[in-house]
């Protein structure tokens, strides 16, 4: 579950319910949304007005470990399959799967608008240009 709470006050504004097992990461997108990963395989978009779930993204084969807002309408997620995910928020789908490590992506954070790095079970930190999908960097 995602449970929203009011910073004013401190109390529960509502339970989101919306994913089928564990939900591992979260982060704020901004305009009343969220973003959470689930080991139910799945990215969810939030409105957190009302909780709903505006949209559901499906593509990964395992848990996902984490979700991060890259930029203005984009997001990636990674996981146990070793993938990071990068899905246009407006539409929902999978824009680009960077693939380059060979066990579980724990992390992926935000460099710039068009770099990100992400950390792995491999032992091993890439750094990756959003734009082309490229590893622009390995670090063991």
């Amino acid at each position: 579950s995602v449970i929203l709470w009011s910073p004013s006050n401190g109390e529960m504004v509502s339970t989101c319910k919306l994913h089928g097992n564990f939900v591992s990461s979260i982060a704020n997108l901004g305009r009343g949304l969220l973003i959470s990963g689930s080991w139910d395989q799945k990215v969810r978009i939030i409105d957190t007005a009302n909780g709903e779930c505006l949209r559901k993204l499906a593509g990964h084969t395992d848990n996902i470990f984490c979700v991060i807002r890259v930029g203005k309408d984009l997001i990636a997620s990674a996981g146990k399959d070793s993938e990071i995910r990068l899905w246009s928020v407006t539409s929902g789908r999978c824009v680009r799967t960077l693939v380059g490590h060979t066990d579980s992506v724990w992390k992926i954070c935000r460099i710039t608008d068009d770099i990100i790095a992400s950390c792995s079970r491999d032992h091993t930190v890439r750094v990756w240009s959003v734009g082309t999908g490229e590893c622009v960097m390995k670090i063991r």
